[in-house]
């Protein structure tokens, strides 16, 4: 069997430099880093012998994926839905059978009420009426400061985004591969950042509102009952960032930068370079 090959030392340090940095900006000390990887270590142990499992995708996120399933379901569920103006309802916050509370429990049975319902409302994500009931702020719900779910999140993220390169690259997922694939230039223009992030963010939306429509479709719950007796769904979905550089230095472009230096280099070979000898 031919041996793989290993990852390049720079790449190995880059990769896990981030993760020790991210961990270090999030509050976390040097001995629980340490003892994270402690145990990624031991983890690897158990792989390299075929004994521990991969890690694996879970369905739900503490906070996160129980809130987007509540705003999904406060959407698109017809006794959560006015009848006037097909808009979502005002729901009590614990009382009742289709209170918040009660539909957080019908998502996940396990989920910690009293620390999603502080996620909501610390991400603003719902909004308080003037008669008490709450109402989502907006169909899709956008996180902005950097709390334990930006944390959570992004570690849901990276699980991901691996598992998927790792099914791609494997002999069964070649032949029905995920998507996972990016548009890139080097030298965007610094005055189009703003454009870019509007442009980006308005397309992404579209796409993943499509994708969202597609899925729905075809959730379990959705499905006759006779067809749904003893289905169990699969966790599911589709991730879209964008990224921007830092601002180049002086304002300059990538590409103004390289042209300048090229420049200054032909101005240093002509000075120094002999006269032509006439014939």
């Amino acid at each position: 069997m031919k041996a793989k090959k290993a990852m390049p030392k720079d790449l190995q340090r880059k990769l896990l430099g981030t993760v020790v940095e991210f961990m270090a900006r999030s509050g976390v000390s040097d001995a629980a880093i340490e003892e994270s990887f402690r145990c990624g270590l031991k983890k690897s142990r158990e792989l390299r012998s075929g004994l521990g499992p991969d890690y694996t995708d879970g369905s739900y996120l503490q906070n996160g994926d129980v809130s987007a399933d509540l705003l999904r379901a406060w959407h698109r569920e017809s006794k959560f839905i006015s009848d006037v103006d097909a808009a979502p309802r005002p729901l009590q916050l614990l009382k009742g059978k289709n209170s918040i509370r009660s539909i957080i429990l019908s998502l996940h049975k396990k989920a910690d009420v009293d620390s999603v319902i502080e996620f909501l409302k610390d991400a603003r994500l719902i909004r308080k009426t003037s008669d008490g009931r709450y109402l989502p702020t907006a169909e899709a719900g956008t996180i902005t400061q950097n709390d334990s779910f930006v944390v959570e999140h992004l570690v849901k993220s990276v699980t991901r985004l691996f598992n998927t390169m790792r099914r791609n690259t494997s002999a069964a997922g070649r032949s029905d591969p995920l998507i996972e694939r990016y548009a890139y230039v080097s030298d965007l223009n610094p005055r189009d950042r703003k454009s870019f992030s509007e442009f980006t963010r308005l397309q992404g939306m579209a796409y993943l509102q499509a994708v969202d429509d597609w899925m729905e479709q075809r959730r379990v719950g959705r499905m006759r009952s006779l067809d749904r007796k003893g289905a169990r769904g699969v966790v599911a979905g589709v991730q879209v960032v964008a990224y921007l550089g830092d601002e180049p230095q002086e304002g300059r472009s990538a590409g103004a930068e390289i042209a300048k230096r090229a420049k200054t280099a032909r101005r240093r070979i002509s000075t120094t370079s002999p006269p032509a000898t006439p014939a």
